[in-house]
């Protein structure tokens, strides 16, 4: 059974209206955990965010068929390891990412969420698998530095860069490799960057489901 017989060509035409606001939901709602302390400065993000057609087969076979005989009893969260590129319109890469960890931080039968962060470069990727609405929603975030910050390092700068430069029309790929069979994802940007701090838009708690972890 192909994802068009899933349904695929009903989300595919639904995608340009209901994607960009699912795929921004999907990034606010999995932000890592954070406390407002009195005196210290709150947490700002960048965002970018971006939705497609799910290759449904594929990733549920990956959900099903990734793990060894007698590994579902294990208490360890799945991984998922990643290649992302962000290009803009004519094909140049601003941003790419090798070998990405993700782990998983949602399961069910209607979604599957995954989530890494980075620490050097301060960058979180989220990537949700919507088998409901047939839908891929990605979103990548990364920590805007205090206003008073004189420790910005090269690789942190360069994503902060390279997510503010991101406009519509640019592609987030993601793709994995894998004895399921390989996953390959084509997002279109539909807006630019949008800032963003906890408190700020959603509160609900969901916003613990994808906790810093070291990618």
């Amino acid at each position: 059974m192909n994802d068009a017989q899933n349904g695929g060509g009903k989300a595919e035409n639904s995608v340009q209206n209901d994607a960009p606001s699912s795929a921004a939901q999907a990034g606010l709602a999995a932000a890592p955990r954070s406390e407002t302390r009195p005196g210290v400065q709150v947490r700002r993000w960048l965002i970018v965010s971006a939705s497609a057609v799910l290759s449904s087969v594929a990733a549920q076979n990956y959900v099903c068929y990734s793990r060894p005989p007698g590994a579902a009893a294990t208490t360890d969260a799945a991984t998922l390891m990643l290649d992302l590129t962000v290009e803009d319109a004519r094909h140049k890469p601003r941003l790419q990412r090798n070998a990405a960890r993700l782990k998983s931080v949602e399961t069910g039968d209607r979604q599957v969420m995954w989530s890494g962060y980075d620490v050097v470069s301060r960058l979180q990727v989220i990537w949700v698998w919507d088998f409901y609405r047939i839908l891929s929603h990605v979103a990548l975030r990364v920590m805007l530095p205090p206003d008073d910050a004189d420790d910005i390092n090269p690789t942190w700068q360069q994503t902060i860069d390279a997510l503010r430069a991101v406009e519509p029309g640019d592609v987030v790929r993601v793709s994995v490799r894998s004895s399921c069979g390989d996953i390959l994802q084509t997002h279109t940007v539909q807006a630019p960057a949008i800032e963003w701090m906890p408190g700020q838009g959603r509160s609900s708690s969901q916003e613990d489901k994808a906790e810093d972890n070291d990618g």
